[in-house]
């Protein structure tokens, strides 16, 4: 089996860069672009090949139960399949299929008052309005396709065995609000994946993919 590359931060760039030229800088949901090494992890891991799954993502330190592990500050968001379609024809042909493999739908319209960690529980609190970013004519206002343009994406499928997620399906739902500033609008972003039990250094980080099924897409 030929593996797929495990991509450097000049192929991120790539796709960071394109996503940006599609949304514009206003909507962009990924933060500054200028530095291509910062990802949505917050603790030490590598992206390496695994030995049954494909490319993975592994813990380079222990991480506790609960501990916030990846908080998706590197996802990018469409509103609409044009520009989706649009990011997928300017990237290069096998990015694409990446991306095609990667993407998922999700509504990010949901909220909720507690959280798993208390010591993060202000960092992440969601109570402002929504804004800027998202209209309120639609139905769908909030439905979104999202690609995690850094190693989150190599996240494999652990099902029932997942080791990092959210603690419930109504985590799902809980949703963080993203201030703007003079160059980006407001906007929301999934509430952070957190290790589901003790992790050991070394071991893959696996999710689980029923948690990304938003009305059976």
């Amino acid at each position: 089996m030929n593996n797929r590359p495990i991509h450097d931060p000049a192929t991120w760039t790539i796709l960071r860069e394109a996503y940006e030229k599609v949304v514009g800088k206003e909507r962009s949901t990924i933060g500054d672009i200028s530095h291509p090494e910062t990802t949505a992890f917050r603790v030490p891991y590598s992206a390496r090949q695994s030995a049954e799954r494909g490319r993975g993502i592994f813990a380079e330190a222990d991480i506790a139960k609960g501990e916030i592990v990846y908080d998706f500050s590197r996802s990018a968001q469409f509103r609409d399949g044009a520009s989706f379609l649009e990011f997928l024809r300017i990237i290069p042909y096998d990015l694409a299929c990446d991306v095609l493999m990667w993407t998922y739908i999700q509504d990010l319209s949901g909220e909720r008052e507690d959280y798993n960690s208390e010591d993060e529980e202000e960092d992440y609190n969601s109570e402002d309005e929504e804004e800027d970013y998202y209209s309120e004519d639609e139905e769908d206002d909030y439905l979104m396709l999202i690609t995690d343009l850094d190693a989150g994406s190599f996240c494999n499928n652990g099902r029932w065995h997942a080791n990092i997620g959210w603690f419930s399906d109504d985590d799902y739902y809980h949703v963080i609000s993203v201030d703007g500033d003079e160059k980006r609008n407001k906007y929301k972003r999934s509430y952070p994946h957190v290790a589901l039990r003790d992790i050991k250094a070394g071991e893959e980080l696996l999710c689980n993919y029923e948690q990304f099924n938003e009305r059976n897409w």
